[in-house]
């Protein structure tokens, strides 16, 4: 293998753990966390796989706003509301989390 080669191979295993990372510590810190955001936006663009995801979470903020719990004004992106409890929308933050530009979960008295 060239060194190029080798390059590409670290980074993409690297990438794969810190994927894999997200994915557990919020799985380990479901329980505890009463609500989740994330931002249906990232420094990359969404892989193919969490394609579905991005869908669904972008679906999710046109409820917010159809239920009139998000302005209409606001960027439709940003800050959507995750409910933990749900496995569908749960399996969303699963997807989106590692690739996001920004996810937070919640419990009492702040951030998990």
């Amino acid at each position: 293998m060239n060194h190029v080669g080798a390059c590409s191979s670290e980074t993409a295993r690297r990438q794969q753990t810190w994927y894999v990372f997200h994915r557990e510590a919020l799985c380990v810190l479901r329980d505890s966390s009463e609500t989740a955001h994330i931002d249906a936006c990232s420094d990359i663009a969404w892989p193919r796989e969490v394609a579905p995801a991005y869908e669904q979470v972008l679906s999710m903020a046109a409820n917010e706003v159809a239920d009139g719990v998000r302005s209409a004004k606001g960027d439709p992106g940003m800050g959507i509301d995750i409910d933990v409890r749900d496995d569908t929308q749960f399996d969303v933050l699963l997807a989106l989390a590692p690739y996001t530009i920004h996810a937070e979960a919640w419990r009492q008295p702040g951030t998990v």
